[in-house]
């Protein structure tokens, strides 16, 4: 098995091609722009004949800043019309770090990588840039800094709308643990909720006589007269000021333990249900809106990601503009990069000869609002997409071509 590493590859010479890539190349860069670099490079023998089990396509740092392509995979993402590769191809002399023959070879056939084919990633590329820009606004505006818990997205019926079962039970003094789920058939996360009034009763020290003091005063600020009102309501019993006989009997068939299981788990991670007596009633009915709950864990853990990534000095530079100036410019970029592609106009890397550099620094440097900037983006998107109906590229390229060009590097560099 073969671990190859950068100093591997610089060591035993497989290095084929390495040049600055990103902001530099584009001449885009700030004084805070990092330095970062591609390449390609070759795989030694044993990982081309074998199984291919230890063949490495790729190498890159933990940032990514720093990348190698395999000369297979290079070809394959070629092929593919990738964005990045296809740059690579273009780059000019003042940011080629190191190039040996066989790699100058290859890039002396530049224009056979060019066809109708980039369109979809490079577009496909500018989109997500647009959706991460949006992402970025959303997660400024609204962050998910409190992960919620599926009490939060229990409700119960409510007049002529609904409420939440935790402002129901509140109300009433009464909470979660105590109350016992079942599952309504038919009905998609629907539930009967059942009460242990018992445990309540017990771990609460409530008494008779705190229950018909509280009814008597008929305070509805007061949780535990609100707690009456629901038991009398759902036994149905008849209670008078001079008559509390029912209320009585209830209490004492009632102050005994159930042991429901609560409405949610321990970890917080969902809901359970719980064996309830035969035929006793329910203090209401919940519906669990469980893809609610689903939905919020995944942007939250989104959020929580991207706070644990997002590189510092840029989100500073960004969080009062609420969107991430740097991928916006090259949304732009990459789409104006597309149409000139398919305009005729070939691979423009240096955005000062593009003649669109002081407009893409403006929005590096948040001179313009959000609205103007996705605005402008979807028009560009547009514009690219007319471009491609009009193009005079080639529908494909000529993988043949690109083939025997590969052999024949590979014969050169192994034979």
């Amino acid at each position: 098995m073969i671990n190859l590493t950068f100093s591997d590859i610089s060591e035993k010479n497989f290095l084929l091609y390495k040049y600055i890539r990103g902001s530099h190349l584009y001449g885009l860069n700030t004084e805070n722009s990092d330095v970062d670099t591609g390449g390609v490079f070759y795989a030694p023998v044993e990982q081309l004949i074998g199984m291919g089990y230890d063949y490495v396509g790729e190498i890159s740092d933990e940032k990514h800043d720093n990348v190698l392509y395999e000369l297979k995979k290079y070809f394959t993402l070629l092929c593919s019309s990738n964005p990045t590769m296809l740059e690579s191809l273009f780059v000019d002399d003042a940011h080629v770090l190191f190039e040996t023959e066989i790699m100058k070879n290859i890039r002396s056939h530049k224009e056979m990588f060019l066809s109708k084919k980039i369109f979809m990633p490079f577009v496909g590329y500018a989109e997500s840039q647009i959706k991460k820009a949006t992402g970025l606004h959303k997660l400024c505006q609204c962050p998910i800094t409190t992960r919620k818990t599926p009490m939060d997205f229990c409700f119960t019926y409510y007049k002529q709308g609904s409420t939440s079962i935790e402002q129901f039970l509140a109300r009433r003094g009464m909470r979660q643990e105590f109350c016992g789920l079942v599952n309504i058939n038919n009905m998609r996360d629907s539930y009967g909720v059942f009460y242990d009034w018992g445990m309540q009763f017990e771990k609460d020290a409530i008494t008779y006589s705190d229950l018909i003091a509280a009814y008597r005063q008929k305070d509805e600020n007061n949780p535990i007269y609100n707690m009456v009102v629901l038991i009398i309501k759902t036994y149905e019993l008849k209670v008078t000021e001079n008559d509390t006989t029912q209320l009585s009997d209830w209490y004492e068939k009632y102050n005994r333990m159930f042991f429901y299981r609560g409405i949610q788990k321990e970890n917080g991670n969902d809901i359970r249900y719980s064996s309830v007596v035969k035929d006793e009633p329910t203090i209401c009915y919940m519906t669990y809106n469980r893809d609610g709950y689903v939905s919020h864990c995944k942007k939250y853990k989104e959020y929580q990601e991207w706070v644990n990534k997002r590189n510092v000095v840029r989100y500073e530079e960004n969080k009062e503009k609420t969107w991430d100036s740097k991928n916006v410019m090259h949304c732009i970029r990459l789409l104006s990069m597309a149409e000139e592609i398919l305009n005729g106009d070939g691979v423009i890397l240096n955005r000062k000869i593009a003649g669109d550099y002081e407009f893409l620094m403006k929005i590096r440097n948040h001179e313009f609002e959000y609205d103007f900037i996705i605005d402008f983006m979807n028009k560009k998107l547009n514009s690219v997409k007319s471009a491609y109906t009009s193009t005079k590229l080639k529908d494909s390229i000529d993988t043949c071509f690109i083939n025997d060009l590969l052999i024949e590097t590979r014969r050169k560099l192994l034979f």
